[in-house]
């Protein structure tokens, strides 16, 4: 018995020591209006407003006047040599002229072949670069925006857990005011209720700091507060084939463009090299460039094998995510089941209340287990959208925009 009295009064000390989160509220204060922002809202905000999307732009103005530099080089045309004259020592005659500068056939020919390749080749680096950027900006923008959701979602389930506990606390006092109980089960689920409170108050502070993270990276003002639409949430979406990832990734890879870029370039100082200069004369020269064009082309073999290696990786993860989110649910269906039973014994008095609250709280887990699944499993494809390269039509339009107002500085 004295044992036993230890334990209620250390349970009793538990609950006075918590109560005081009761009425403590993850939107407390300051009662500014919250705004409705969707997945779509947000990643806009992120390309047009974004810190890291402002550096993307300033990148990409600096890599289109590089290419407009080249450009304009082969707009002035070759160097031209300048002619000097020279006493000869000798009466007649008694001056020579001769060209210094003049350049070589090659050297032409790179000034009108070349140089236009380089800034055409350049520009489309530049261009694959920057929607790259956009889209791993969209991407880590996704995520953020999947970690507030699912935060405000993992508060609703506090909450439902929440009145799941207040109903069992009730109903043991209910029991107890019968003399159906003792008053040890009403220690023990107002004991399991108040932890219950604690949990609900972590998981509101958890979506406070989420918000935060997202306005971050979108730019918007630190202290907005917003409700996310939870449509669509719960059912996984639907992936591309693997194979035509790949693809989309092959071709979107800012990496791949600029080897591609490079191994044109090699190429045709290669093929002028030779036209203007023969194969087999000036053997050092030439081996210099043939090197260049096979290491350019070992380059593109292995980036594109990189890419591959990184999508057939991602499915592999997301089909591992998909599957657990499967088992998740039928795990909850499992223990609502469970919890079901437990209520009925403990009604019938069949059962302690500590039966009925474990069975609750492993509701509570598998639902939680379930949620960070599912987030997990977004958080995945969100990587995979990056590396497809998957942008709006509003960051080609920039990408034109700031491409047309280099070409006026010209």
């Amino acid at each position: 018995m004295h044992k036993k009295g230890l334990w209620l009064a250390a349970l009793l000390a538990v609950i006075i020591v918590a109560s005081g989160l009761r009425g403590v509220s993850a939107d407390a204060a300051d009662g500014q209006a919250a705004e409705v922002l969707t997945l779509e809202d947000a990643l806009q905000e992120a390309v047009d407003s974004g810190s890291a999307a402002v550096q993307a732009r300033l990148s990409l103005q600096e890599a289109l006047l590089e290419a407009a530099d080249w450009q304009h080089e082969h707009e002035m045309g070759p160097p031209r040599g300048h002619s000097i004259t020279l006493p000869t020592g000798e009466e007649e005659p008694a001056t020579t002229t001769i060209t210094l500068g003049e350049p070589s056939r090659l050297q032409k020919a790179q000034v009108e072949k070349l140089l236009p390749l380089k800034a055409e080749v350049s520009r489309e680096a530049a261009r694959a670069a920057y929607m790259q950027q956009m889209a791993a900006l969209r991407a880590e923008a996704a995520e953020a925006y999947y970690d507030a959701v699912s935060a405000q979602r993992e508060v609703q389930l506090q909450e439902d857990s929440l009145e799941v506990f207040e109903a069992h606390r009730d109903r043991a006092e209910a029991l107890f005011e019968e003399g159906e109980v003792a008053e040890l089960d009403v220690l023990q689920a107002e004991a399991q209720l108040t932890e219950q409170k604690a949990t609900l108050r972590s998981a509101q502070q958890r979506l406070k700091q989420a918000v935060l993270s997202l306005n971050q990276l979108t730019g918007a003002e630190l202290d907005r507060r917003v409700i996310l639409p939870e449509t669509g949430y719960g059912e996984l979406p639907v992936r591309a084939d693997i194979e035509e990832d790949i693809q989309r990734a092959l071709a979107a890879d800012a990496e791949i463009a600029g080897i591609r870029a490079g191994l044109q370039v090699a190429q045709k100082e290669l093929d002028l090299f030779v036209q203007h200069h023969g194969s087999f004369s000036a053997r050092r020269s030439y081996q210099k460039r043939y090197r260049a064009v096979k290491e350019a082309e070992n380059k593109l073999h292995q980036a594109h094998r990189e890419v591959e290696v990184r999508i057939r990786q991602l499915h592999s993860q997301l089909d591992d995510a998909a599957a657990r989110v499967e088992a998740l649910d039928e795990q909850v269906k499992l223990l609502r089941r469970a919890e079901e039973a437990a209520l009925l014994r403990y009604q019938e008095g069949l059962a302690p209340v500590t039966e009925l609250l474990d069975a609750s709280v492993g509701v509570q887990e598998a639902r939680l287990a379930r949620l960070q699944a599912e987030l997990s499993y977004l958080t995945i494809d969100a990587g995979r959208q990056a590396l497809l390269g998957t942008v709006p039509e509003s960051v080609e339009d920039e990408f034109l925009q700031v491409k047309q107002e280099i070409e006026q500085l010209r």
